[in-house]
This record gives structure tokens, C-alpha cells and sequence, in this order.
């Protein structure tokens, strides 16, 4: 269909429809940007929406590409994560300001 290349570094794979039984997201970082669609991308972030859960995972959601769309914030959360505790901190501090 199309790419799912939101940015230049962030790739968001997703289902059609919302039919997943609750919303999650999964989120792999490679320090090597990797071919994806036409783009080269460092974060790929596995999104699942339920119907139910849409409307409360949306901002997060739009926090979450907004600051994956700023090639000096996903360098430092990529450069300073050393664990998955360590990218949520990375995460939360780019967020906050």
C-alpha cells in the first residue's frame, strides 16, 4: 500500500482497522538506520489500537511521533538508551522539555 515511514527515522507499522483486543506499542531502536520503504529509519514502533483505547492512547501517540520527528532527539534517545529503562527515561526527559 504505502510506506509507513512517519519521519525520517521513525517507521509505524500498523493494521488497517482497530480490531486489536487492547492498544499497545512496541518499540525497537537500532543504532544503524535500516531501509524502510524508501526511507532509512532508527526507531520502528509496532502500533496497536482497540477501539475502546484509541481515544487515551492519541496523545501519547502524537507526543511520541512529534519528538521521533526531530533528528537531534532520537540521536540523543538512541545514543544515551542503554536498556529499556534507560530509553523510557530518555523518552520522558525529550517530552518534558
Amino acid at each position: 500500500m504505502s510506506s509507513t515511514a512517519f519521519t525520517d527515522t521513525l517507521a509505524v507499522p500498523h493494521a488497517m482497522a482497530m480490531t486489536a483486543y487492547s492498544t499497545a506499542i512496541a518499540i525497537a531502536v537500532n543504532e544503524t538506520p535500516m531501509e524502510w520503504g524508501g526511507a532509512r529509519v532508527s526507531v520502528v514502533a509496532l502500533v496497536a489500537f482497540s477501539e475502546s483505547g484509541r481515544a487515551a492512547f492519541q496523545t501519547v501517540f502524537d507526543q511520541f511521533v512529534e519528538v521521533f520527528s526531530e533528528r537531534s532527539s532520537v540521536a540523543r534517545i538512541i545514543r544515551r538508551s542503554e536498556d529499556f529503562a534507560g530509553f523510557i527515561d530518555e523518552l520522558v526527559h525529550v517530552i518534558d522539555g
